[in-house]
């Protein structure tokens, strides 16, 4: 995701749990996390160093169900997402 700010990604899924999967470097920036329509973090994937698929956020609730999570950039620097894992 980059470009225009703010950019965005949704992700709908049925499970207890949720993790979003990128890479960090030099030319990556931050964005903010939303689960259901609300803020529940950041990420920032600047780094000096090259890192590929970090962990970057994750979720756990008690039981299953439907949730929506988006990512939104706070900035015109690009954030990658390479694989959201979702858990039953």
């Amino acid at each position: 995701m980059a470009g225009a700010n703010p950019a965005k990604a949704t992700f709908a899924f049925y499970g207890k749990s949720v993790a979003l999967v990128s890479d960090k470097a030099l030319n990556r920036g931050p964005a903010n996390v939303f689960i259901d329509g609300i803020k529940v973090g950041s990420i920032n994937g600047l780094s000096t160093t090259k890192f590929n698929m970090v962990i970057m956020f994750s979720q756990t609730w008690a039981s299953n169900g439907t949730h929506v999570l988006q990512v939104v950039t706070t900035s015109t620097k690009r954030v990658d997402i390479d694989v959201f894992v979702v858990g039953a």
